[in-house]
């Protein structure tokens, strides 16, 4: 069974109590409240509106970090969270998440992996999607294997992805890829560069 990072960090919260609706590394560190995040989320959605060609209906899926076994082994590398999905969501320690933008309402679903029963055996509580929204301030959480049927609730919808190269590591920016997303139109000239804008300025 995989080694699961987010335990040594939430026992460290769990000493001063849990803290709702607020991006927090534990002990003495300082408490940034989720609503910066759900600020930068209508910076996007403002700033994506103004595109000319910005396709209607058009909804925002971005792909947090998985966690990432060392080499054979049961162990994970130290996560990590995708920096734009962090920016976007404030989601820090949970592993394998998306998150869905609609641009013309705003509106932000996060999306948690299901997790399996014997999950709880070995890693501890299973929390229900109540616990991601109150922590997260995000309008809706869901399950994964549930993005596409939620897409599919918005009528011809566009997913904006992300698609581009980091100026200083020469790297390129993670593609969402979900199960099912092929059956949707797909935009990835136009969100890179806006939220990299809204990241800098």
């Amino acid at each position: 069974m995989s080694h699961d990072h987010t335990h040594l960090t939430a026992s460290l919260q769990d000493k001063e109590g849990p803290v709702p609706g607020h991006y927090w590394q534990g002990l003495n560190t300082h408490k940034v409240p989720m609503s910066l995040h759900s600020e930068n989320r209508q910076r996007l959605c403002e700033r994506l509106r103004k595109v000319a060609n910005l396709p209607p209906n058009s909804v925002v899926v971005l792909q947090g970090a998985g966690d990432v076994s060392i080499n054979d082994t049961d162990t994970d590398y130290l996560f990590r969270q995708e920096g734009y999905f962090l920016w976007a969501f404030g989601v820090d320690h949970e592993a394998g998440c998306f998150g869905t933008i609609d641009v013309s309402s705003g509106k932000s679903i996060l999306y948690v992996p299901r997790l399996p029963e014997d999950h709880a055996v070995w890693l501890g509580t299973i929390h229900p999607p109540a616990h991601f929204k109150e922590k997260y301030l995000v309008d809706e959480v869901k399950f994964v294997d549930e993005i596409a049927a939620t897409l599919k609730a918005t009528p011809d919808c566009t997913v904006l992805l992300l698609k581009g190269v980091n100026t200083d590591s020469g790297l390129a920016a993670k593609t969402a890829a979900f199960e099912g997303s092929d059956a949707f139109k797909t935009n990835t000239d136009i969100l890179y560069n806006n939220i990299t804008e809204c990241r800098v300025f």
